[in-house]
């Protein structure tokens, strides 16, 4: 029989996703108010993971944002988890000193490194409405964590953990995360969230509303 000849295929393989983007937006600012968690979790995170891609866009003005991330994606295209610090209120967040953007605009910003992990370090970021525009926008996007109440640099602490988890497990354990949410609240009076896709479905939106309205008053 005549020998079977195999062609190369012209598809090549999506290299792997780098593991972390941290961006801290108005990071001179963020210095200014002793409140910089981008940076520090940065050098905490490139010195215990030295195996991990963990790339840091410490940026104030729109340009250096966009060169930034412009030479971060040209190295890796695509990271699962992206962990921004940044002021913020329930209707955007202040990505530059120029710039306040609405989730949708967070949302382009993000859409191109297909995160499946989103972490938002800004005060009422995790109020239903703001993470179902991010989980429409961003279509690889799996899991946000925030919280919808304001946040500080010692309640945010708690969200490291779950990074770490991530980095070491490429996943967070719901006992871990349960166990997590409890301390946080208990010693910093934090409400953190995890939201998910199906958060957002029309049959979930009532029961997202009352965990966000339930949040204030726990507070």
């Amino acid at each position: 029989m005549p020998r079977r000849t195999v062609r190369p295929s012209n598809k090549t393989r999506r290299k792997p996703a780098a593991h972390l983007l941290i961006i801290e937006a108005q990071t001179s600012l963020l210095h200014q108010q002793q409140m910089a968690f981008g940076t520090n979790l940065h050098a905490v995170l490139s010195s215990r993971y030295a195996d991990k891609i963990i790339s840091l866009a410490a940026t104030n003005l729109r340009s250096e944002l966009t060169d930034r991330l412009g030479t971060i994606r040209t190295a890796h295209a695509r990271y699962r988890t992206i962990f921004i610090v940044a002021h913020g209120n329930s209707t955007g967040i202040k990505l530059t000193n120029e710039d306040f953007c609405t989730w949708t605009v967070l949302a382009a910003w993000l859409k191109e490194f297909s995160p499946e992990h989103l972490f938002l370090v800004a005060c009422d970021a995790g109020q239903l409405k703001g993470i179902c525009d991010l989980f429409m926008a961003i279509p690889s996007l799996r899991k946000i964590y925030a919280s919808p109440l304001p946040i500080n640099p010692d309640q945010a602490a708690y969200l490291t953990n779950l990074v770490e988890q991530l980095l070491t497990d490429r996943r967070v354990d719901e006992t871990m995360l349960r166990v997590i949410q409890a301390a946080s609240f208990l010693m910093e009076k934090a409400v953190l969230f995890q939201w998910i896709r199906s958060d957002c479905q029309n049959h979930n939106r009532i029961r997202g509303l009352a965990q966000t309205i339930g949040a204030r008053f726990l507070s």
